[in-house]
């Protein structure tokens, strides 16, 4: 994994995309336009909010973030997980007396709407997370004994480090696009 400062990202950003190096046989009259670097560093950040919202998993670094989350009991025996602020994508949970971690699976989808059904919920042996719609919650279906007792164990995320700092594996870098002229 890299682990780079704004600043060595924003090197490698104008360097793929060809706005470095610049030119040096030739000569450049200045004239004051746009701040190239200011608008790249913009290209830059939403490149990779994007990246750790759609991106490959195995491009990014996945933590655990259970301890500034927030879990409360609903009313219909389901739980629900207030996903902390650098919560960028959720990739599981797991609570305790669960025998695995639940993969997080979107709203509408046939494992989210199998959880309507007393019946087909899963339980502790096949639990199920859906994410809300708004992307900050999660809720669980599949609660280990009374929901007020639950606990989590674990919350595997897609986390932002912040907006200067950029983590992520080498391969990701073939994802950014050349400028075209």
């Amino acid at each position: 994994m890299l682990k780079l400062s704004k600043k060595e990202m924003l090197e490698k950003w104008l360097l793929l995309t060809r706005m470095e190096p610049l030119r040096a046989d030739c000569r450049v009259t200045r004239s004051y336009g746009i701040d190239l670097e200011a608008l790249a560093a913009i290209e830059m950040r939403m490149w990779y909010v994007n990246l750790m919202c759609h991106g490959p998993l195995e491009w990014l670094p996945v933590t655990d973030i259970a301890a500034s989350a927030r879990l409360s009991a609903g009313d219909d025996d389901t739980l629900t997980v207030t996903l902390p602020g650098e919560c960028m994508r959720p990739v599981s949970v797991r609570l305790y007396g669960w025998e695995r971690p639940a993969a997080v699976s979107p709203p509408g989808s046939r494992h989210a709407l199998m959880q309507t059904n007393p019946f087909a919920r899963g339980g502790v042996c096949r639990p199920v997370a859906v994410l809300g719609r708004d992307g900050r919650i999660l809720r669980l279906h599949s609660s280990p004994g009374r929901p007020a007792d639950a606990r989590l164990q674990s919350l595997m995320c897609v986390a932002d480090p912040g907006d200067d700092t950029y983590i992520f594996h080498e391969d990701a870098l073939s994802s950014i696009k050349p400028l075209q002229f």
